[in-house]
């Protein structure tokens, strides 16, 4: 699996989809459903076992259905792991993603500091789980391994909001999501941040992206 010709196509498919996900939020999963993908590359069985998830997941992204696409994506990584059928559990950590939004404080600006927040979104309907989960992240400096920041989020759902950074000066990072039940990882992303001193913003998509909005 090639994650630049399915950023390609994803791009492509991102000028006539009315899908409230946006590609930004599918590249995201694309990088994670890679790392789920070679993290078992020398396992025959576990890529046997992610095909027909990957498969439908193609077919759903070709008939413009993100939300089918992000499940099947969560399928998938679940196959990689295991043979056991993914838990509720399991499919309601999928269905989460964190936007950063374009908010800026304008005090903070003037000081050369900015605000990260982000909002929890839903990839899909999933049910939530009567033993509730839990949000972790941390930032770092991309390229570095220092930590800068952390938190926590207990309960996580659609529609919560949390405070990534208090003080980020202008640079890019790294958030290291993980959702956990218990002492069980459930899943495990990353998401690139830029803050600048006009600005927050996610990261553009690649060039090629930038280029189909024209």
């Amino acid at each position: 699996m090639r994650v630049a010709l399915v950023v390609g196509l994803l791009c492509w498919a991102a000028a006539w989809s009315q899908s409230p996900i946006s590609r930004a939020d599918l590249a995201v999963r694309l990088i994670e459903t890679e790392a789920c993908w070679e993290a078992h590359r020398e396992s025959v069985e576990a890529r046997l076992r992610a095909t027909r998830s990957l498969s439908e997941g193609l077919t759903a992204f070709f008939s413009g259905r993100f939300d089918a696409l992000a499940r099947n994506l969560t399928l998938a990584c679940a196959a990689l792991r295991s043979d056991a059928p993914p838990t509720p559990e399991m499919l309601y950590a999928g269905a989460l993603g964190v936007r950063i939004p374009p908010v800026v404080d304008k005090d903070a600006l003037e000081r050369g500091e900015v605000v990260l927040r982000g909002q929890l979104f839903a990839y899909y309907a999933a049910e939530k789980p009567e033993t509730p989960l839990q949000l972790c992240w941390r930032i770092t400096p991309r390229g570095e391994t220092r930590t800068i920041g952390e938190g926590t989020l207990d309960a996580p759902e659609p529609g919560s909001t949390m405070t990534l950074l208090t003080r980020a000066p202008e640079g890019d990072y790294e958030a290291h999501f993980e959702l956990r039940q218990g002492e069980q990882t459930l899943r495990q992303w990353r998401q690139t941040l830029s803050a600048g001193v006009q600005k927050v913003r996610r990261l553009r998509p690649p060039d090629d992206c930038a280029r189909g909005d024209a």
